[in-house]
């Protein structure tokens, strides 16, 4: 319960001050020395997730050319910063005493230049005692499209901070603290009096999602 509070308190400070999501490796650093050593118990779990972040950076890269359509420089250009959302499931194993690997999917919605994008990949999770305590976590995924405004890519990075609310009806209920690197290759001309090129839209976020462990 003590590191539950603790974790809480790092957790609100983050989502408030955070300004790089290594300081999350910082907040569970400091909860590290009460690590209980005994290895976890071998077993799948799922784990569903509806997250919400806001962009605290949103750049839009592109070529510019000339009236005869050749490219003069390569420029970016800052968006409005504006929310994203979306839901991850994902289904994981424990592979070392304290690491746990799985396979994660769902889908995202960008409401900059309004991305909708399916999500595949893999996160790996380090628990600081067991399944239903605190946990740190790192997900590697791709973005699938679903129409002609972005292409495929695999450049979706999240590091987040997990930790446990309430237990219901023997659920755990988890709040997760993240920082969210995104980068979309982007195919439509968004500059107005611009001949420009399109190359990727870029996406930093801070966000946290609510999900139900079992």
């Amino acid at each position: 319960m003590k590191n539950i509070f603790l974790v809480l308190t790092l957790a609100l400070a983050l989502s408030a001050h955070s300004q790089n999501p290594l300081d999350l490796l910082n907040a569970g650093n400091a909860i590290a020395k009460s690590t209980d050593p005994v290895p976890l118990e071998k077993r799948w779990f799922s784990h569903v997730d509806i997250d919400f972040a806001v962009a605290n950076s949103t750049e839009y890269n592109y070529k510019s050319r000339d009236e005869n359509g050749k490219i003069i420089y390569g420029s970016q250009e800052e968006l409005t910063n504006k929310v994203a959302y979306g839901i991850l499931y994902s289904y994981s194993y424990p592979i070392f005493k304290k690491f746990t690997l799985g396979a994660v999917g769902g889908i995202q919605h960008q409401v900059q230049q309004s991305i909708t994008a399916l999500k595949a990949g893999t996160v790996m999770k380090y628990h600081f005692v067991d399944y239903e305590s605190v946990n740190l976590n790192f997900m590697l995924a791709g973005n699938i499209a679903l129409d002609e405004k972005i292409d495929s890519n695999f450049a979706n990075l999240r590091l987040g901070l997990q930790f446990p609310i309430t237990t219901v009806d023997g659920f755990v209920v988890n709040l997760n603290v993240f920082g969210d690197f995104n980068d979309f290759i982007f195919n439509e001309s968004i500059l107005e009096g611009v001949n420009d090129d399109p190359m990727s839209i870029v996406y930093r976020s801070y966000g946290f999602s609510l999900g139900i462990q079992f």
